[in-house]
């Protein structure tokens, strides 16, 4: 999955009324096996991106 498909999820779960945890899973199952773990894979890349300490720096100050 690229960038913009899985933030074009992100969102869409965002825009949803829904509590974002249930609206993501709604989202997510509407769609392929494949897409899913592409899902994962990407979210992984991302959050091992922010996991430093210069981030979490930021967010403590």
């Amino acid at each position: 999955m690229d960038l913009d498909a899985f933030w074009y999820v992100v969102e869409s779960a965002r825009e949803d009324g829904k509590p974002f945890d249930e609206a993501l899973v709604d989202r997510l199952a509407e769609r392929s096996g494949t897409e899913i773990l592409g899902f994962q894979e990407r979210f992984d890349e991302l959050d091992t991106a922010v996991y430093r300490r210069d981030v979490w720096a930021a967010a403590y100050l």
